[in-house]
């Protein structure tokens, strides 16, 4: 099974955990615990991810600031954090309320950076791939270049 046959398969297996969870714990007190937790898992997940992206553009060649297709990621990331983090915020400290400007403007306005990053992303995609790419275009010049020898030299694919 390639990569992301895999990837499909451990999504519906987690899927179908998640749904049978849901109907088991349906009236369980004793997963009280389980939102607060979950929104500060969103918060650290992309946090990590965006560290471990700079440490490896710094150490490596992932720098992340030296693409679109970079920077649209981190800077989605960065939108996710303030979304997840203002409803932690509310979760843990304010009673489950986003209730002064301040916490619904930082909310609101990591919703519509959201928004606006992932359209800048389609941008991104559709000027990436309106014409061939280059790699396809190299190796598709690489594959002429084979079966010329290959027809030169007598061999058959």
């Amino acid at each position: 099974m390639k990569g992301s046959g895999k990837a499909w398969a451990v999504a519906a297996v987690l899927l179908a955990a998640w749904v049978a969870a849901g109907f088991f714990f349906d009236t369980s007190p004793r997963l009280g615990w389980l939102p607060k937790w979950a929104l500060v898992a969103s918060v650290v997940a992309p946090a990590a991810w965006i560290a471990i992206y700079t440490v490896q553009g710094f150490t490596g060649p992932g720098k992340w600031w030296q693409s679109d297709v970079g920077t649209n990621i981190v800077w989605l990331e960065i939108a996710a954090i303030f979304t997840s983090g203002m409803i932690a915020w509310a979760q843990f400290f304010n009673h489950g309320l986003i209730n002064t400007p301040l916490q619904a403007w930082c909310y609101i306005g990591g919703v519509l950076a959201g928004v606006a990053i992932i359209t800048w992303r389609s941008v991104i995609w559709l000027r990436a791939f309106r014409a061939e790419p280059p790699l396809l275009a190299r190796i598709r010049e690489l594959e002429a270049v084979v079966a010329e020898y290959r027809k030169r030299y007598g061999e058959t694919p």
